[in-house]
């Protein structure tokens, strides 16, 4: 599974990025986690990736996400990239204004 978590800094994407992370492995699962931010302590762009796999991980780069949560629209474009029809895109309305296009379940949570 190849879960993106999107936001901006101050959303705790990172925090939920090794949280995910740490439950799968005691889950008895392989995972696997990566964040990038911006240099802003606050509302710079924020993502961090959570492979979670039964079998050990070799690539730890997410190509085509089963899940993608958007919490802001910084970036939205970018982190769109390799959806695909079965793609769950939870999203914040409240945060997120622009038409989110594309292939994906969109739901507003």
């Amino acid at each position: 599974m190849e879960i993106k978590l999107c936001g901006v800094g101050g959303q705790g994407m990172g925090l939920a990025g090794r949280l995910l992370g740490q439950a799968a492995m005691l889950a008895g699962l392989h995972a696997c986690e990566t964040t990038a931010y911006g240099v802003e302590s606050r509302g710079g762009l924020s993502n961090a990736d959570v492979i979670i796999s039964p079998e050990p991980i070799l690539f730890p780069e997410i190509r085509r996400p089963d899940i993608i949560l958007l919490m802001a629209e910084k970036g939205l474009k970018s982190n769109l990239r390799g959806a695909h029809d079965q793609t769950l895109i939870l999203f914040d309305p409240g945060t997120v204004h622009e038409a989110i296009d594309g292939p994906g379940r969109k739901i507003a949570c």
